[in-house]
């Protein structure tokens, strides 16, 4: 899936249950059918997944998802 990043916030705390929450929320648009201008989506990225080199906002991003729809991998759009 190709986005747009918009926005980045690096998370490290621990929830209400005791689980420590480490990662980064991605901020991202993109363009979708039925919808006039971009839909905006917030996606979870794991610190197991790398975050690529350069990553800067403005920049185009594709994002590969597992079955199970997680973030699997993530590159800079050439």
């Amino acid at each position: 899936m190709r986005v747009n990043l918009m926005g980045k916030q690096l998370l490290d705390f621990t929830s209400g249950d005791g689980k420590p929450i480490r990662g980064t929320n991605l901020f991202v648009a993109h363009p979708a059918d039925g919808v006039e201008g971009v839909v905006c989506k917030k996606f979870f990225v794991s610190i197991k997944t790398e975050l690529p080199a350069g990553l800067e906002i403005g920049k185009a991003l594709d994002i590969y998802f597992n079955d199970k729809k997680q973030i699997e991998h993530l590159a800079l759009a050439k």
